[in-house]
């Protein structure tokens, strides 16, 4: 996973870098990703690319999403 489709009321701008804290579905512990890039701005949406992304966050996010697309 490279990326992904956020919406929000804070006020971002493209280019702007970020760290991204997550709680994922099922999971107690909150999700970090310290390396995050605004590539575009529509509205309350911007489209994330994940600069830095471990392993086990890339495992994590992926069972995510799988559980997600599974519904």
């Amino acid at each position: 996973m490279r990326g992904a489709l956020i919406e929000t009321h804070t006020f971002v701008t493209t280019d702007d870098q970020l760290t991204l804290v997550l709680t994922l579905p099922n999971q107690a512990d909150l999700l970090e990703i310290p390396a995050v890039a605004v590539r575009w701005v529509r509205g309350n949406q911007l489209g994330v690319e994940f600069l830095k992304l471990d392993t086990e966050t890339s495992r994590q996010l992926m069972v995510a999403r799988a559980k997600r697309d599974a519904v």
